[in-house]
């Protein structure tokens, strides 16, 4: 069993716990601002840009939660703030990618909820990094379907870009500042923490599984 199998394997058995520590985490920002549902925090946002300001919040409470969880459960998964790298786990470097959904707008039964589930097709990332090569090989993708102050669905997955073919597109335009990630195959160096993959001709999408 290399490194990435091994951290695999040990957020799998802790994921329900992560999951439950990041509602605790939703509830307690919800009652800090007054409001009905974290997920609510975003209504009066531009449509265009409400999931993407959610997620720029939301990894912090993703990221303390599995910091949080690792040290009660002696996982050796540490936090470090280096560019092209996350977490460190037993030498490993783990690039951490988050993507939110916001389950009552109408974006999400648009671009998410399809007939074989809800899936996720992409992450997102800092296109100054990937061009500059600075990514680490191993990613921790993760993705979460909010309702309210609850985590609904999830989908997590290590993968291998490398061993799954995995690449970063940039655009060609001077003004664009992200890069998109699509997973190429999940036969080899792909390890799933929670949920499933949906296959289509081109990829492989991240298919949500409702929470326990």
């Amino acid at each position: 069993m290399n490194l990435q199998q091994k951290l695999a394997a040990e957020l799998t058995v802790v994921w329900g716990d992560i999951k439950s520590r990041i509602d605790k985490k939703m509830l307690q920002i919800e009652s800090i601002f007054g409001r009905a549902g974290f997920e609510h925090m975003f209504k009066d946002i531009d449509s265009r840009q409400r999931t993407q300001t959610c997620t720029k919040l939301f990894q912090y409470l993703v990221t303390q939660a599995i910091v949080e969880v690792c040290e009660e459960n002696d996982i050796p998964l540490k936090s470090v703030d280096k560019t092209g790298h996350d977490w460190v786990y037993e030498g490993l470097h783990v690039e951490q990618k988050v993507k939110t959904m916001l389950t009552n707008y109408d974006s999400y039964s648009k671009y998410n909820v399809k007939k074989y589930g809800v899936v996720n097709t992409s992450w997102t990332g800092n296109k100054a990094t990937v061009t500059n090569n600075k990514k680490a090989d191993t990613h921790l993708l993760l993705v979460f379907a909010i309702d309210g102050s609850k985590v609904k669905s999830s989908m997590a997955t290590l993968i291998s870009l490398k061993r799954t073919g995995s690449k970063w597109v940039t655009g060609t335009g001077q003004s664009d500042s992200y890069s998109t990630l699509t997973i190429n195959k999940h036969t080899d160096g792909s390890n799933i923490i929670y949920g499933d993959y949906h296959s289509t001709p081109k990829n492989f999408y991240g298919l949500l599984q409702e929470s326990n």
